[in-house]
């Protein structure tokens, strides 16, 4: 999968572009949780490494205390969990 990388960045906080610019897609698909308090960002290393070339810190775009990294299995089975998912009625 190119080496994607997923991250779960808490909003709002001040650097929340620099994230939606390493994105893959178009930043009005992106997933939010259902409190819309969490987006979930998928992205590359060469999407990251661009941006950090352009002089944002990895810190900025992703900010320690309010990013966590994922796994792809991690991030499915958290797609998963009520946080995340309409439930059915």
């Amino acid at each position: 999968m190119e080496n994607r990388k997923y991250f779960i960045v808490t909003v709002p906080n001040e650097n929340m572009i620099h994230a939606l610019d390493v994105c893959i897609g178009d930043n009005e698909d992106q997933r939010w949780n259902l409190a819309e308090d969490e987006l979930l960002v998928k992205t590359t290393d060469d999407l990251i490494n661009t941006k950090i070339n352009s002089g944002v810190s990895r810190t900025k775009i992703f900010p320690k205390g309010l990013t966590t990294e994922y796994t792809y299995e991690e991030v499915l089975a958290l797609m998963g969990t009520i946080e995340w998912v309409i439930p059915l009625v």
